[in-house]
């Protein structure tokens, strides 16, 4: 049973403690993961407070089908029905965030199309060029940028489920397409 309030800690600690690894087929983990996807914030997270620096920073909102970014600790013992995790969750508070390093490098991408940046801050294409220096820096003139990211967190006050489960079935293993007969889904937590 999962008691902790702790999402990292649900997920690393709680989530695998009765995983008997010359077992694993008898761990439950359907009951786990509807336990771990019921998670809900009742009070509101943490406020992010940095000394010494002006935040300017801009909310985004997760639709359906949810969020799948690649991150996250990959530990399993290959029981039936265990969620391999897709998301990082902080150590501290437990709740799910996106590194900045993935911030930055998903808007660094974003800047090899000029014109569609142009469009969508309404400026020329000679400004953007501008922008993408100013905010990344310049490595032939070792000029370095001058904004600092910071991890996505969840918004202050958000009290609904962070959590949900999805599956995808490869049918491909070793470059060889695999009867549909017998598939194998992953599941994972979104």
């Amino acid at each position: 049973m999962i008691r902790s309030k702790n999402l990292n800690y649900r997920y690393n600690v709680e989530y695998y403690q009765d995983c008997v690894f010359l077992n694993i087929k008898d761990s439950n983990f359907n009951s786990k993961n509807r336990e771990i996807t019921e998670f809900r914030i009742s009070d509101g997270t943490p406020e992010m407070a940095i000394s010494g620096y002006e935040l300017e920073g801009f909310t985004l909102k997760v639709e359906q089908p949810g969020l799948l970014i690649g991150t996250g600790l990959v530990h399993q013992c290959g029981g039936k029905g265990e969620a391999a995790l897709g998301i990082s969750l902080d150590y501290v508070t437990g709740i799910p965030y996106i590194p900045s390093s993935s911030i930055k490098g998903m808007l660094r991408s974003a800047f090899q199309y000029p014109d569609y940046i142009a469009e969508c801050i309404n400026v020329e294409e000679t400004i953007v060029k501008k922008l993408e220096t100013s905010i990344f820096g310049d490595k032939k003139n070792q000029y370095p940028g001058t904004d600092i990211f910071f991890d996505a967190v969840v918004q202050s006050g958000y009290t609904g489920n962070l959590l949900a489960r999805d599956n995808i079935t490869p049918h491909r293993q070793k470059k060889e397409l695999l009867e549909l007969a017998e598939p194998n889904p992953i599941t994972f937590l979104k």
